[in-house]
């Protein structure tokens, strides 16, 4: 069960790519305005029911993969929400005042981050949690260590894992340059 908690492009872009790597059963679409939720479940096709509901709760309880892609200001997904083993993206915040994750719910998941350094320079829903004792900087995983073999992924299927993306242009470039060589070859 995927929950997307927006509706504009980032949610749809997080609704194709999550459809492409995951079986997914079913999709909940939560935003501040029910009839654009209802519009984006009903102009996209998954292959699963997609449907819009009346609250975050709503969309994230029970939910295996939770996509918070919003402009929210405040937290908009609760710790007590979250099931075990659940996967969370942090999209939408992306400044040091923002957060879309309370700081009970950073402080119960294994967060993960594109740099860490700059994540603690502008990632509210860090950066927020650490001011509330939820967090430290030490419990932060650089997702290139994953990916280089130099830290586990996920641990246990009960955990609960958390990336917070702030959009970093290396990465954006990277990825480009692969589009690019694949398009040419």
């Amino acid at each position: 069960t995927l929950a997307i908690l927006g509706y504009g492009v980032q949610a749809e872009s997080h609704l194709t790519a999550m459809a492409k790597v995951r079986k997914l059963r079913e999709v909940r679409v939560w935003g501040p305005k029910l009839e654009r939720a209802e519009a984006f479940a009903a102009q996209h096709d998954v292959g699963v029911p997609i449907h819009a509901v009346r609250g975050a709760e709503e969309a994230v309880r029970g939910g295996d993969l939770i996509c918070a892609v919003s402009a929210s200001q405040e937290p908009i997904i609760e710790a007590a929400w979250v099931s075990p083993g659940a996967h969370i993206n942090l999209v939408g915040a992306h400044a040091p005042t923002q957060r879309e994750a309370s700081g009970a719910l950073m402080g119960r998941g294994r967060v993960f981050t594109e740099i860490t350094a700059f994540a603690l320079e502008e990632a509210g829903d860090i950066l927020l949690a650490r001011d509330e004792g939820a967090l430290s900087a030490d419990d932060l995983t650089e997702i290139g260590a994953v990916l280089g073999g130099d830290a586990p992924g996920r641990r246990s299927e009960q955990e609960i894992t958390i990336y917070k993306s702030l959009g970093n242009t290396a990465q954006d470039l990277a990825a480009a340059r692969v589009v690019h060589e694949i398009g040419r070859a």
